[in-house]
């Protein structure tokens, strides 16, 4: 997916937290924002999907600038910690997902073996692990079934377990999506990611 930002800043209110910066991306694959806590890499995320605006510069996903509408039809930004009723399963969440999505049970049952999470899909979303609440991020963002993956800080503090399946799982996906990553620490860059600095 072709993503361009030209000069894009973005703010909360008046403090702005990213000033002036340039990216582009044409083509699918894994990418690493890396920066320091607070440098800007989560607000970077948001702009992208359209959940803060761009306060100037020009930020383009495909050809259309960051909206509700992009958020919607082309981005998937799941974090389970955060945005989940925590007393459903993983399941419930992924099957309300699948249908709003129009995708088949089994896809969901086939991304929940290849996540290695199939022991853990019938408890609760509250009950979940950091590593299992990382798989399950991205067991939501494949049955999403957008072509642009944002994923903040995935692999920061999980079970090296969970780091090896994750990274695998992304990899196959990448090859028919647009995946960015952020990241504070090198350990947490893929081998195959490009890496953008911040």
């Amino acid at each position: 997916m072709r993503i361009i930002l030209i000069d894009a800043s973005f703010s909360y209110g008046q403090q702005e937290i990213i000033s002036n910066f340039n990216l582009q991306i044409k083509e699918n694959g894994i990418y690493t924002i890396v920066g320091s806590t607070g440098c800007g890499k989560t607000t970077l995320l948001k702009g992208l999907s359209g959940m803060i605006p761009t306060s100037s510069g020009v930020t383009l996903i495909g050809n259309f600038r960051p909206n509700w509408d992009v958020y919607q039809n082309l981005v998937s930004f799941w974090n389970s910690s955060k945005y989940f009723y925590p007393w459903m399963t993983g399941f419930e969440h992924l099957k309300l997902l699948a249908k709003s999505q129009k995708t088949s049970i089994q896809e969901v049952f086939d991304t929940s073996n290849a996540l290695k999470m199939i022991n853990y899909i019938d408890r609760p979303v509250k009950t979940y692990p950091k590593g299992i609440q990382t798989r399950f991020d991205l067991a939501l963002s494949s049955v999403d079934d957008k072509p642009l993956i944002l994923l903040d800080e995935p692999f920061s503090d999980i079970d090296e377990d969970s780091k090896i399946i994750s990274q695998n799982f992304l990899k196959n996906l990448a090859v028919k999506k647009t995946i960015i990553i952020t990241a504070k620490d090198k350990k947490d860059i893929m081998d195959s990611a490009k890496v953008i600095s911040l």
